[in-house]
């Protein structure tokens, strides 16, 4: 193949790459940079799944795309003791009955409700 052929099949090849991919990268970018209802996000994970009454259960969470706006969690169990520490970011239950349980971490941002997550914690008696 002779040069001027190859650099006219590479020209081609680069203005179909250009027209198929080129002009979709920054269209898909929003007025508020990915903070659309389907991408901002928590999750919560116990430090264990179960416990034992009179243990406590530590709850983290993961907060995404949140950057820029006034974040709050608000937590809420189905039973035991609910402590939320610091900035809101960690909860512990304390648990006095057996039981399964349910604990959940809500996000707001600016004041409207975005997400929120849930799980549970199986506490057994005391053998």
């Amino acid at each position: 193949m002779n040069t001027a052929n190859y650099r006219i099949k590479a020209g081609i090849l680069s203005l179909i790459a250009l027209f198929t991919f080129g002009f979709t990268g920054c269209n898909s970018m929003t007025g508020d940079y990915g903070t659309s209802p389907d991408i901002v996000k928590v999750s919560v994970k116990p430090s264990r799944h179960s416990c034992l009454v009179g243990e406590n259960v530590t709850f983290l969470t993961k907060t995404q795309n949140v950057l820029g706006h006034k974040a709050e969690l608000k937590w809420t169990s189905t039973g035991g003791k609910l402590d939320v520490e610091g900035t809101g970011r960690v909860a512990r239950v304390w648990f006095d009955k057996p039981g399964v349980y349910s604990v959940d971490v809500n996000l707001s941002l600016d004041g409207v409700s975005r997400s929120h997550d849930t799980t549970t914690i199986e506490v057994t008696a005391i053998p």
